[in-house]
């Protein structure tokens, strides 16, 4: 979910930056380093309908999304993601399951798991879902075009071992 993302972004850049803001701070006082849809401007674009009205912004991503984007993976999904990658693109990525299990890359959503980050109040947390709720609303939707994408990639994939163990 993008909240707890948003958290652990925030915390990792202030620790670069030596900042000592709380998380709580910043969304009591609406910074943008702690309160901005972030995907929603990465998937919509620079033009002036993605940075005005955040409904027209939203549909405007889904539907680059779904034009542009072969395949979008999800950070808490990634050993599945670069299987998904082999079998959704195999003329780029054939082999890559195999590559990152020698290599004893296969682990990277531990990677992800950074130092403990003090909880957000209940009222910030609250304030953040509200405030990133068109970020909310993109991930729900790039996380069930993943795991649709995903069902489809596994069915295909067993129809093909059954057909060649028949």
């Amino acid at each position: 979910e993008t909240t707890p993302f948003s958290v652990s972004q925030y915390y990792f850049l202030q620790s670069i930056r030596k900042g000592t803001m709380s998380m709580d701070e910043c969304i009591e006082k609406e910074l943008k380093g702690c309160t901005q849809n972030k995907a929603l401007y990465y998937y919509c674009g620079a033009s002036s309908e993605c940075t005005k009205l955040k409904e027209v912004a939203v549909q405007k991503a889904k539907h680059n999304i779904e034009k542009y984007y072969t395949f979008i993976g999800l950070n808490e999904e990634l050993n599945d993601f670069w299987w998904g990658l082999e079998r959704q693109l195999p003329k780029y990525f054939k082999g890559l399951v195999q590559h990152l299990s020698r290599t004893h890359f296969t682990n990277q959503s531990a990677l992800l798991v950074g130092k403990k980050k003090p909880p957000l109040q209940e009222k910030s947390a609250a304030k953040l879902r509200d405030l990133l709720r068109y970020d909310i609303e993109l991930y729900s939707f790039i996380r069930q075009r993943y795991h649709n994408t995903m069902l489809k990639l596994k069915l295909d994939d067993e129809a093909e071992k059954h057909t060649t163990d028949s």
